[in-house]
């Protein structure tokens, strides 16, 4: 694969967003060339954070880079933790590339280049890279001429390391602290969801237990009426009134037959007399 153009538009480190295009990037070997923090490391960076997204968790990142792959274009997009791939414009998947963990032996960085260094020329080579690096001062010239210190003045420093030692040793158990603590939170949120479910079936089965119960007694409520004689269902539920007043009619009717039979032996008693 042959990078043809890199867009960098957010990166931690990065302030104004920047583009190599084909005319930085050179079919063979392209030299970059800079001051420090100028994005030289950044243009590595970005390129493995597309290659090997799990090597690279900074954010915010936003980059993109084309590359040509056996006559064809092969475009990738990061916006954050998220890696889009094309080619010639469709959507792919990501090209079968060497693993991770072997990422980083396709750099050489600084670092390695001055603990290699051998020879008169390799030595001169670091020494130039180390000036370079310090701005153009040598550090150890400057340590050795203006920072030289008593003794006195290293002590103090390293009770000073000590108690910043100590501070972050407190920290640290603070964190593990808050950790486990929110640990049981979320422990004793679990069991209260539990408990709510636990409650809402309970509910539901006293619900069901009174249904039930209520279901038995209609039952036997049907079965108590089926036993009544049939005929039962025209009853109205006012009988004992219309016997009562059926009693006080038929009495009514008797008082009047008295009247009516002693009317008839009067009239009778007048007749024998005539």
């Amino acid at each position: 694969m042959r990078l043809l153009r890199l867009i960098v538009r957010r990166m931690p480190g990065i302030d104004h967003p920047f583009e190599l295009g084909e005319e930085e990037l050179s079919e063979g070997l392209t030299l970059i060339v800079g001051a420090n923090a100028t994005g030289k490391s950044s243009i590595c960076r970005a390129v493995q954070a597309l290659l090997w997204p799990g090597s690279y968790s900074e954010t915010p990142i936003s980059v993109e880079a084309h590359w040509e792959r056996e006559g064809r274009r092969l475009s990738a997009t990061r916006e954050g933790a998220a890696t889009h791939w094309q080619l010639e414009g469709q959507d792919c998947s990501a090209p079968d590339l060497p693993s991770q963990e072997i990422a980083a032996a396709y750099t050489l960085n600084q670092l390695e280049v001055i603990r290699r260094g051998q020879g008169h020329a390799e030595q001169m080579i670091v020494e130039k890279l180390r000036l370079q690096a310090a701005g153009g001062y040598s550090v150890e010239d400057l340590l050795s001429r203006h920072f030289q210190r008593p003794m006195h003045y290293a002590k103090a420093e390293k009770l000073a390391f000590l108690s910043a030692r100590k501070a972050q040793d407190s920290v640290r158990q603070a964190q593990a602290q808050l950790g486990r603590r929110v640990e049981e939170l979320e422990g004793l949120s679990s069991q209260q969801k539990e408990a709510a479910l636990a409650r809402d079936r309970v509910a539901a089965l006293e619900t069901a237990r009174d249904l039930l119960a209520a279901r038995e007694q209609l039952e036997e409520r049907r079965q108590s009426l089926a036993a009544y004689p049939a005929g039962m269902e025209a009853l109205s539920g006012d009988e004992y009134e219309q016997l009562r007043t059926a009693r006080e009619r038929t009495s009514g009717f008797r008082q009047q037959l008295s009247a009516l039979d002693q009317e008839i032996e009067s009239v009778e008693a007048r007749i024998e007399e005539l």
